[in-house]
């Protein structure tokens, strides 16, 4: 069974899939009354990959910093 995790790689691996689909911009367009917004949609899987991608790194434990001060 995937974890948490793996399964949010898997969720963004998909968004990158999609994004790459439409990463030729193509115009907004209206046609028999049926509009396709085209910039609406990258921008909506664009905000996907980033919220996955922020996701997966919390879910990871994200990172530690160290730092060491002299004086």
């Amino acid at each position: 069974m995937a974890t948490f995790a793996e399964n949010l790689v898997i969720a963004r691996d998909n968004i990158a899939a999609q994004l790459a689909a439409h990463v030729t911009q193509k115009p907004n367009y209206s046609t028999d009354g049926q509009s396709v917004q085209w910039q609406s949609l990258y921008d909506s899987l664009w905000n996907q990959l980033k919220e996955a991608t922020a996701l997966i790194a919390m879910a990871d434990g994200g990172y530690e910093v160290k730092t060491q001060v002299f004086t």
